[in-house]
């Protein structure tokens, strides 16, 4: 009896020792390793905060302050996010004050009103730009525009001009997008195959983007389970990307 009543103790502190150690074993769990969205974003805002403290101190340096800018609008252009969007905004104009109107920060000034849907400030921009008229951004930019105010005709002949002068990646997909709305929606995914082509190894962020743009076309067709493939594919390319999270949900 006595025996009995010693144990009982002992049995209750060994219980409520496995129980904390299955507790402590269930809440463990492995560190994910960072996804891609992340190894990227991470080393964009490493690169703004080593440029940040000095960058418009004077004199000026023209070429840190322009991979500054580039670096802001990349944070933004990832990250979606109105307050990035925002930053990159007051810098562009910061730098266009103290170092001038170059070219490339009113290029980027036109993208950054352009994606904002602040179509006739972006025309202003390009205005400013006139010199550049045959650069293929700058068309490309402006069949953008066109585009978006209805002119579909004259939006088509620019992405075409555009890619005749540079057939990068980004120029064939707008054209790809040009097709699947009006055209031919096979023709459109064989120009998005296009731009896959033209897109290098490094760059697997603008890749799984095209991916997503194919699986959109398989999706308005209803080839449900095509357009699930293209979003995987997506997923395994650049992992951690909220737009591929969003486009699968």
């Amino acid at each position: 009896m006595i025996k009995a009543r010693l144990l009982k103790p002992i049995l209750v502190v060994v219980s409520v020792a496995c129980l904390l150690f299955l507790l402590a074993s269930l809440s463990y769990r492995k560190p994910s390793p960072p996804t891609d969205y992340e190894i990227e974003l991470a080393r964009i805002q490493r690169d703004i905060a080593a440029l940040k403290d000095s960058v418009f101190a004077a004199p000026v340096n023209i070429e840190k302050a322009t991979r500054f800018i580039h670096r802001l609008y990349h944070q933004a252009i990832l990250t979606g996010s109105s307050a990035d969007l925002q930053l990159t905004e007051t810098a562009i104009d910061r730098a266009i004050r103290e170092i001038g109107p170059l070219a490339d920060l009113y290029l980027l000034k036109a993208n950054l009103n352009f994606r904002l849907h602040r179509l006739e400030k972006a025309k202003r921009d390009i205005a400013t730009l006139s010199q550049f008229v045959g650069n293929a951004q700058v068309v490309a930019l402006k069949a953008g525009i066109a585009f978006q105010e209805g002119a579909y005709e004259a939006a088509q002949k620019g992405y075409q001009s555009a890619i005749e002068k540079n057939p990068t990646w980004d120029n064939l997909a707008r054209l790809a997008y040009w097709e699947s709305k009006f055209g031919d929606p096979d023709l459109a995914d064989g120009l998005y195959q296009q731009a896959q082509e033209e897109i290098s190894a490094k760059e697997m962020r603008p890749y799984a983007w095209v991916e997503l743009q194919r699986g959109l076309l398989d999706l308005k067709r209803g080839r449900y389970e095509n357009a699930m493939a293209h979003y995987r594919e997506a997923e395994k390319a650049y992992s951690g990307y909220w737009l591929v999270d969003e486009h699968i949900a």
